[in-house]
């Protein structure tokens, strides 16, 4: 996965935002592509975290490369 070897290998963001993104595309392929899947509010209670969290240190990130 490219996002994990030039960010997170790099010790620039977490490892675990690869594991909660991996998770949340997992949910959103099933609820895409499997027709009796339905999805818990705790398993969209976290990938909606992980993905807020995701934009949070994207936006953490970016501010830090500003001059």
């Amino acid at each position: 996965m490219q996002f994990s070897q030039h960010f997170v290998k790099s010790g620039e963001l977490p490892t675990q935002m690869v594991t909660d993104l991996k998770r949340a595309y997992d949910l959103r392929y099933l609820s895409d592509y499997e027709a009796a899947v339905v999805l818990t509010l705790e398993q969209t209670n976290m990938a909606f975290g992980a993905a807020a969290d995701f934009v949070l240190q994207a936006q953490s990130y970016l501010d830090g490369l500003t001059p």
